[in-house]
């Protein structure tokens, strides 16, 4: 039986992929630490065929699977075919869990010998998802509707999903630091969302390219919606860079005067941004308008981180990225 996958490689420009490494090291492989493990290696070959070698264990004898390279797009997208036997009562998880999906520990490492993280860690972009497919007259044309969708679908779980995420342990850890909860873990909550977030914002010009580049074939609700995420996400971002300078330098030189007016600020921050996201609803949420509001707040994020280090350098802080627009 033929199972198919659809996979897309990280892009700002049009252009198919292009082989980067043509082997990549040993590694345990697994989606969720609880998960069981896999040992795999990579190779690739010039017609970007697939060999895996992998193990249960370093004890076990390795086994191998082909992945057979069926489709380039210039887009980026990528279809992989894999044979296996209709029946194999002695199968491992590894392949049993193809039949299923491609899982996205897998499609990740294979992003490897394409894409290069070059501006964000190398777990930041492990979310987005592979098509698969047990249809055995599978094309990507045939397929084309749902796999667009598919990546759609991954990019709102990230942003959205780091937006769910900052709302709530940004109020919890602000509310236990103003009434005298635990300082080093708040501060350490507050420092693992700012780099977490500004991880997943270095995915955006990413994200942009997939969206202009299937303009037509995404829902302009579901656009905007993404969209609507990134922007939010980057007010948060704006205030997560002010809470941890604030909070690192009141409890680092109990700064009497400079705190209350750091507070004040950001008191008014909070509010405005609250105020903002009321507000949004109300006005014409053009994607136009949605766009040019997220490339502005990336100067802005930029512009807030600066203008806190004039007062604020403390030296336990943790030093982001500022290639937030390098891609």
């Amino acid at each position: 039986m033929r199972y198919s996958y659809a996979i897309w490689i990280p892009a700002t420009e049009k252009g198919q992929p292009q082989v980067l490494e043509k082997s990549l090291p040993k590694i345990v492989l697994r989606d969720n630490p609880e998960d069981p493990a896999v040992i795999i290696k990579g190779a690739i070959d010039e017609n970007f065929h697939i060999t895996i070698d992998y193990s249960i264990s370093e004890e076990c004898v390795p086994h191998q699977i082909k992945l057979k390279h069926t489709y380039s797009g210039s887009t980026g997208f990528l279809v992989y075919s894999l044979q296996l036997p209709d029946i194999c009562p002695d199968e491992d998880f590894f392949v049993s869990g193809l039949r299923v999906e491609m899982s996205t520990a897998l499609y990740h490492y294979i992003k490897g010998f394409f894409h290069k993280h070059v501006c964000h860690a190398k777990e930041a972009d492990s979310k987005l998802k592979a098509y698969s497919s047990t249809d055995p007259n599978f094309s990507f044309q045939k397929h084309r509707q749902h796999i667009i969708q598919n990546v759609c679908l991954s990019y709102q779980d990230i942003f959205g999903g780091q937006v769910r995420i900052v709302q709530n342990e940004l109020a919890d850890a602000l509310d236990a630091l103003s009434t005298g909860g635990n300082k080093q873990r708040n501060l350490n909550i507050l420092d693992r969302l700012s780099v977490a977030t500004n991880n997943i914002l270095n995915e955006v010009a990413f994200c942009e390219f997939f969206l202009r580049q299937h303009a037509t074939e995404i829902q302009k609700a579901d656009r905007q919606a993404l969209r609507q995420d990134i922007f939010t996400l980057q007010q948060l971002q704006q205030q997560l860079l002010f809470w941890n300078n604030h909070f690192h330098n009141k409890f680092s030189y109990a700064d009497g005067v400079n705190g209350v007016k750091w507070g004040v600020a950001g008191f008014c921050i909070g509010c405005l941004s609250i105020l903002l996201s009321c507000l949004l609803p109300l006005f014409d949420h053009s994607e136009e308008k949605i766009m040019n509001s997220i490339k502005e707040n990336f100067f802005e994020i930029q512009k807030t981180r600066d203008e806190i280090r004039k007062y604020y350098v403390p030296s336990n802080e943790m030093v982001l990225k500022d290639s937030l627009t390098d891609h």
